[in-house]
């Protein structure tokens, strides 16, 4: 696809509630490329709704928080191993340049995986290089 698939994807204001905006979610995203695409084709309804991916995490109707994604977890992580839904890896969202504050944390957009990026790998090899050469 030649794009790196975004830390998460938000509708503004379509997934906002006040000050919070929560779309869908890096490892929602994922899910096609990991074998998962009924659990997406489950998500699609939360897609366009209010609080997005953390309704449909927390909805009764949801097996999400029941399933393990084995991608998702380090096999020689032995803590937490009774938390199914459990995630020992993270996109990078960057954190010096800001795109809003979102309760409860700080959203940032100078990451490879920050809000509505879907970044081109040319784009994050162009970034590179011109760190490098602003550290000489």
């Amino acid at each position: 696809m030649n794009r790196l698939p975004a830390g998460s994807a938000v509708q503004v204001p379509g997934n906002c509630t006040g000050t919070d905006c929560r779309g869908t979610g890096l490892f929602t995203i994922l899910f096609p490329y990991l074998e998962q695409d009924n659990r997406y084709g489950e998500y699609s309804p939360f897609i366009n709704a209010k609080g997005g991916w953390s309704d449909y995490y927390f909805s009764i109707q949801s097996s999400l928080n029941q399933i393990v994604v084995p991608g998702y977890t380090c096999p020689s992580v032995s803590e937490w191993t009774g938390i199914p839904y459990r995630k020992d890896y993270h996109g990078c969202m960057g954190g010096k340049t800001h795109l809003w504050r979102n309760i409860p944390r700080h959203v940032y957009i100078d990451g490879v995986f920050y809000t509505n990026s879907f970044l081109p790998v040319s784009q994050i090899l162009r970034r590179a290089k011109q760190h490098d050469s602003r550290r000489r």
